[in-house]
């Protein structure tokens, strides 16, 4: 909590500053408002015993809301800032700008009968809320003002960081403080661990003595390994552990998705446990998720938190820090019972819910994400587990490149195949945060990453200012805070922490990298987009 408040502190000190002394010039009134509120409103979630009532009536709402507006807005905003490129910019030409292409947009909406641009669009009741509060913001803050490139930049930067630091960062901290250690009780439910594997050499042995290991009632847990095709010796190195009870079952090469679905039609466990053979569960991580599903009948699966193997090195200290903060935002899902990825290292299943989506579809590269959001959108509720899970991560950037690449080109076939979830209102906090908050690092994120990377350094050369410095200053330190706070929560060691300035410039670049070439490669291979 005192790391979160530092947090909070500094951001405000900022705007503070930036507000009240700086280009921008808002009232000092207005400011001490806003914040004053924002910190009583997150205080109270955390506090409340309530707060489901609150997050409800933020999140399950949704506003209908025409696409000429969205169009309109979106073309004024970027229209205003390419014309700051050739001349300035002052507020009564943004004024004139907008009037113009809301006036064109809303046009071409009343003269073509048949146009999505007439066609009134659901959204999420804070994604309304938030674009409301930004235009409220722009028309008070820069009446009087010069509209420059960096002015949107500026924005677009403060409200990510605010929607990360005064939301999922609270929320994590609220599930972790009422986080439970649930105790297993009798009978204990028939368990199935199923390890799908391809060219897992000298990694399945040890995945599966990890499994033997495990805390879980021995005479109540099955483990079946299913070698998909493998051309190394990995068949050979499970089928040692058949005088130890491990069904091995060998097949074509077909996917990942089909060695599981395998592995289902060979196992009876009313649990299913899918564990990647190159990760290695904790003794006690399945004995206590199992226990999280008898405690609540409504969880259809849960994730395991992850961490990488080994500790050491620049890469794997960099995925340690990036591991740390995506158990963090699961935590926040968690809360609203919508994780939006059961990770492959390790999950928890109960049958039941695997059956109502009759298994795994080898449809797209992340089987992971498409069971989840298919597990979610038949109404199962989807938490972080208390189980952790080391799994081995690539410890050179070729490999990390094509991993990422694979993730990233699977993820963009997901949120395509699933793209109704965005129009439905009746998937609740699927449609309304979870699936909305995945289209901002799949398919915005990049190029919003290599522009404002781009815009940054062409402010640098052309003279570095005591506001553009304090504003890399502020989202460098916040970056450092958030990675500090996920390592501390994760209970993870600090000494990665060094490293987390690289996820700010470098290290996030080569990310959004990989996500811009994986989206393009989604879009190149299916030809329905």
């Amino acid at each position: 909590m005192a790391l979160l408040s530092a947090i909070w502190l500094t951001y405000g000190a900022f705007l503070w500053t930036l507000f009240t002394t700086g280009p921008i010039g808002l009232p000092i009134s207005l400011f001490l408002s806003g914040l004053v509120l924002t910190v009583l409103f997150v205080g109270g979630l955390v506090a409340t015993k309530r707060w489901n009532a609150v997050w409800r009536w933020t999140f399950s709402p949704t506003v209908g809301v025409p696409g000429w507006v969205w169009v309109g807005g979106a073309t004024a905003v970027v229209g205003a800032t390419a014309l700051s490129f050739v001349r300035p910019v002052r507020a009564d030409h943004v004024i004139w700008i907008i009037g113009l292409f809301f006036g064109s947009s809303y046009a071409a909406a009343s003269v073509t009968r048949r146009t999505r641009l007439r066609t009134v669009v659901p959204w999420p009741g804070w994604v309304t809320l938030g674009v409301g509060a930004a235009v409220a913001v722009v028309a008070a803050v820069f009446v009087g003002q010069v509209w420059t490139p960096m002015t949107a930049i500026v924005l677009v930067a403060l409200v990510l960081f605010t929607f990360y630091l005064l939301f999922i960062l609270p929320v994590a901290l609220y599930h972790w403080i009422h986080e439970t250690d649930d105790e297993l009780s009798a009978p204990y439910p028939k368990l199935s661990v199923l390890i799908p594997a391809y060219n897992e050499e000298g990694n399945i042995g040890d995945c599966i003595e990890s499994v033997l290991e495990t805390t879980y009632p021995s005479d109540r847990l099955e483990i079946v390994v299913v070698d998909d095709g493998s051309t190394d010796g990995t068949y050979a190195e499970a089928t040692a552990y058949r005088d130890r009870g491990v069904k091995v079952f060998q097949r074509d090469n077909g996917g990942k998705s089909a060695a599981l679905n395998l592995g289902l039609r060979c196992s009876a466990g009313s649990v299913v446990v899918t564990v990647d053979a190159d990760s290695r569960p904790k003794p006690t991580a399945i004995e206590r998720m199992v226990a999280q599903l008898q405690a609540e009948p409504s969880i259809g699966a849960l994730s395991a938190a992850v961490i990488p193997i080994p500790e050491d090195g620049l890469i794997n200290s960099l995925q340690r820090v990036e591991y740390a903060m995506s158990n963090t935002d699961r935590r926040a899902h968690s809360v609203f019972g919508t994780v939006p990825i059961v990770p492959g290292c390790m999950g928890v299943y109960r049958r039941e819910a695997l059956e109502d989506v009759w298994g795994y579809d080898p449809d797209t590269m992340t089987e992971d994400f498409d069971i989840t959001v298919q597990l979610l959108k038949q109404g199962w509720t989807v938490r972080h587990g208390s189980g952790i899970v080391g799994t081995i991560v690539p410890s050179d950037w070729q490999t990390l490149w094509r991993q990422r690449l694979r993730w990233y080109r699977g993820s963009v076939e997901t949120i395509r195949k699933h793209w109704d979830v965005l129009r439905t209102p009746g998937y609740r906090y699927l449609h309304a945060l979870a699936m909305p908050r995945q289209l901002v690092p799949h398919l915005f994120s990049p190029v919003g990453s290599f522009v404002i990377l781009a815009a940054v350094v062409w402010g640098f050369l052309t003279g570095p200012s005591t506001y553009l410095l304090a504003l890399v200053g502020l989202c460098l330190l916040l970056t450092m805070l958030a990675s500090l706070f996920s390592l501390l929560i994760e209970d993870e060691p600090l000494g990665a922490f060094i490293y987390s300035p690289l996820l700010f410039i470098g290290y996030k670049h080569f990310i959004d990298l990989t996500l811009a070439v994986g989206g393009v490669r989604a879009f190149v291979a299916d030809q329905r987009w």
